[in-house]
């Protein structure tokens, strides 16, 4: 997937950080019947 430059986000903990204060997460399995976990690191 293309990002441009302006919306590319590179620093890890503003990521961990966006995403702990939104909590949210997303799986997209490849074919019917896979299971894929979600790692859930602050609990």
């Amino acid at each position: 997937m293309y990002i441009p430059k302006y919306f590319k986000v590179t620093n890890v903990d503003e990521i961990w950080d966006f995403v702990q204060k939104n909590s949210f997460g997303t799986i997209v399995p490849q074919n019917e019947g896979n299971q894929l976990p979600l790692i859930c690191p602050w609990g």
